[in-house]
Order: C-alpha cells, then structure tokens, then sequence
C-alpha cells in the first residue's frame, strides 16, 4: 500500500509493550492445530494476534472431551493471547472487514487448501493485491505441489516415515503421543516469519517503510520429513533404513528404557566416560574394558548381551534409587513420569495463571523461552468465538453489523 493511504488501527495489549515482538500485526485466518500454534507463538513473544474464525467457530473447539463450559480443552492449546472475532467470509460484509484487517495486517496466517483459499478470496494474490507488504504464510499439508491435499497431524506422521520408527516390532508403528507434525509445522512457520521480520524490522515495518510482499508455505509432511533427523542421516549417507526398535537408539547404546527392581528407568549414556561411570555404579566396572562394549559401535553390535547384563544390575534397586545414584555420578538417566507428574513437577515453571471473562483461573502453558531468566505469562484467555469483536471493529472504525452475513 502506498504511505498516503490509511491504514487501520489494530488491538494492541500493554502486556506486549516490553515484549521483542511488540507492534507486529498478526491476522490468524487458520483452524485446528498447526496454524494456531504458529500464531500464538509470535502473541507470546509481542505480536498482537486477531484470530478470525468462522460463524461456527474453529473445529478444534469440539474436539473433547474433556471441555471447560462446552469448550474443549484442546483449544486452549494454541489458542491463548489472540484477539478473537467471527467473521462470515462467504458474505460482502465479512469480505470487507476481512479486506481492512488484511490492510492493516504485517502478516496473515492460514492452512486453507488452495481452492478454499481462493474461494474465499484469501489467496496470496488477492492477499497481496491489498497489502503489497504482507508476510503470507500458508501452513499446508503437503506443499504447493499437492495444495488442494488435506492434511492432518496423523497422515503426515504415517507419510513421511515418522511411524515408521516409532513403535517396536510386537505392536506395530505408532504415532507419537502428541500431535508432533503439527507442533514442528507450527515452530518452522514461526522461524520463517521470524526471519523476514527481522530482515525489515519491526521498526521499519511500522514506519511505512515499503517492502515486497513474501508468500512462505510450510508443509506437515515437509516438517515431519525433517524430523528424521539421524534416521534420515542413516539413510541418505549410510544407505541403513530405519526399523522399529522401540526405545532403543538407532545410534548409540546404551539409549534407552532398563528394567529396574521396581520399574523402568531411561538410560541416555552418550559417551564412554559415562558408560565408564554407569557401569562403576552399576558394581560392573569390568564391563566398561569388556571388548564387546567398549566402544559404541561395539555395543550396538552387542545392544541385547548388554541391556540383559545391565538389567540383572538394576534389579537390584528401585528406579528412584538408580536414579539417585545415577544422577550423582552424571549419567543422564530419568524416572518415566507421567503427564501431571511432569507438569506439577516443582521444578516446572512453565505453567502461568490467567483469569478468563466467567472468573475461572486457568492454567495454560507458556512458550518454554525463558528471556532474562523468566518465561512470559498469559495476557489473553482463549475466549469464545465473537469475544472480542467489537474491541476489534471499533479499532477498525466499523461496526458489528457491518461483518453480519449479508
């Protein structure tokens, strides 16, 4: 847009006034997981977010049990310090107020399919055609090459090879217990707004300062795909294609899940030194000279020899015990806590209190960054659909009525 037109105001909260994102505009047009998260991951750090959702709300608001006054639970995930409204995009009236909050917008966020985007009148071109500056991130299944093929968290877990080194040989490929494509799709869309923002500045963006419109595309299966990582690695320059192994590594040993006297412990033993002291603790010390382990390529090659040798030594005491003894010898080792073990963990402080519009504290999770020592809190409860929209449209100088159905 040129410097003479005006341009719209935007919801701003003083909770970002000392946040590194402050004044960065972001207009979330995205539904369920990936696109959210990417969202609220630039809210925590100071961007102003409007999330902007059909008339019958983001779908992810249905997925429960369980639910907090009939909203899931799920949508707090990647939902918190957005600004949010409804906005019918099939009707000239949402068209209009869609066409000034993109006017105003650094950047506009969304995982449409291709053809739903240009039905919609939200494709890069239409897009950019309003605001020739815009940061333009679609978050895609499978890439521009297969633009109209849905994708969700599972299939791109199955499709790009994740599953199939997860799990171990008697039950068969799993997914990973959390929705891990989409939480990497969401964390690579960040880094690459994160990116051009800092080629500009957020300084120079807000001054007027001109600069071309970019169109990022982010694909689940392209994220996934990168999270092979040393699996990937193995195939690509070692010509070895991984299996299903449980919790063993592929790599090292040993990595990996013991028996213990009373439970299982995990065991990261990267190094030799900390094998030398495993085995010390363990009363085995001869095994660390033993030539079937004493390198790592020696104990792959003998990984089932030593897991029953380790665990005949460990099921001389508890898991809390090892890890005690472990622990104060420096061998990476860890209890196998569960979800609100982990969470209530004292040593956890990555869970911040906010209040929302019925007077409920909830307790959502920060962004595990901690800058100057300390992770920043929640400033915006997820709220229903249409909690925000008249703060929004007065920002905008327009009216409710004005983004009714038409």
């Amino acid at each position: 847009m040129t410097p003479e037109q005006a341009v719209p105001d935007w919801p701003h909260s003083p909770a970002n006034d000392d946040r590194p994102l402050n004044g960065l505009r972001v207009l979330d047009l995205s539904r369920i997981v990936a696109g959210p998260l990417c969202a609220m991951l630039l809210a925590d750090l100071g961007a102003d977010v409007v999330k902007v959702e059909g008339p019958s709300g983001d779908e992810i608001r249905k997925w429960g049990p369980p639910f907090v006054e009939q909203q899931a639970t799920y949508y707090y995930v990647p939902n918190k310090n957005k600004w949010l409204m409804t906005l019918d995009l099939k009707s000239p009236g949402g068209q209009l107020v869609l066409a000034e909050l993109i006017k105003a917008a650094d950047v506009v966020i969304h995982n449409f399919t291709a053809d739903v985007a240009q039905a919609l009148e939200v494709d890069f071109g239409r897009v950019a055609a309003i605001n020739p500056c815009i940061i333009y991130l679609t978050i895609s299944g499978f890439g521009p090459a297969q633009a109209n093929r849905p994708g969700f968290d599972l299939v791109a877990q199955a499709t790009s090879g994740l599953m199939s080194v997860t799990g171990n040989p008697e039950t068969g490929p799993t997914k990973v217990g959390v929705p891990i494509s989409d939480i990497a799709s969401a964390h690579y869309g960040a880094i690459g707004v994160l990116a051009i923002v800092a080629q500009r500045g957020i300084g120079a963006i807000r001054s007027g300062k001109q600069f071309p419109a970019v169109q990022l595309d982010v694909a689940l299966q392209d994220a996934s795909i990168s999270l092979l990582a040393n699996q990937a690695a193995n195939w690509l320059l070692g010509g070895i294609n991984g299996t299903l192994r449980g919790n063993d590594h592929p790599n090292v040993a040993p990595y990996s899940v013991f028996a213990t006297g009373d439970g299982a412990i995990a065991l990261a033993v990267g190094t030799s030194k900390q094998f030398e002291r495993l085995c010390q603790v363990l009363g085995r010390g001869e095994l660390a000279t033993d030539p079937r382990f004493s390198d790592n390529a020696s104990r792959l090659r003998h990984r089932d020899e030593l897991r029953e040798l380790l665990e005949t030594a460990l099921s001389r005491e508890s898991a809390a015990k090892w890890h005690e003894l472990l622990s104060a010898h420096g061998v990476p080792n860890g209890p196998i806590l569960d979800v609100s073990d982990a969470i209530e963990d004292p040593a956890c402080d990555l869970v911040g209190i906010i209040g929302d519009t019925g007077g409920r504290a909830l307790r959502l999770m920060a962004t595990p960054v901690r800058i100057d020592g300390s992770y920043y809190p929640p400033y915006i409860a997820p709220g229903l659909p249409d909690a925000h929209a008249a703060e929004i449209l007065a920002c905008m100088g327009l009216t409710k009525g004005l983004a009714a159905s038409e």
